[in-house]
């Protein structure tokens, strides 16, 4: 299916949501032998056929536990607008995101000043938004 690492795969297989949009070939991290896929100029690890949410929500999670928070808020307003349309459920998925560093703090690096309080802050607000 992949011939090069130009060539598009053709889109998702059957089953597959509709609004998931073809990626480049995969690329191998050299050092970490971890597989990327490159959507546009935006590497996502573990990348997936799937719900783009949960892409979206690690990578604001991510971006807000660096203490790039208002990079994270333009990140979701130029991928909604780029895409067109709002990312749906993104509560849950930051939510489903957030869970994940709650089993490990450590290994995330989630135990410790300053990311701990951000850490907090990012399930806080999500809740927020999500109204729970």
């Amino acid at each position: 299916m992949i011939r090069s690492r130009r060539t598009k795969l053709r889109g998702p297989p059957s089953g597959v949501p509709s609004h998931t949009t073809p990626m480049q070939a995969p690329d191998r991290h050299k050092r970490s032998n971890r597989l990327y896929y490159k959507v546009d100029k935006l590497r996502i690890e573990e990348a997936a056929y799937g719900d783009p949410g949960i892409d979206v929500a690690y990578c604001r999670m991510d971006m807000l536990l660096s203490g790039l928070g208002e990079a994270a808020d333009e990140f979701l307003s130029v991928y909604e607008a780029k895409m067109g349309q709002r990312v749906a459920n993104l509560e849950l998925w930051e939510l489903a995101a957030a869970a994940r560093p709650m089993f490990s703090p450590q290994s995330w690096g989630i135990a410790a000043s300053p990311v701990k309080e951000r850490f907090s802050r990012f399930i806080t607000d999500v809740r927020r938004r999500a109204d729970l």
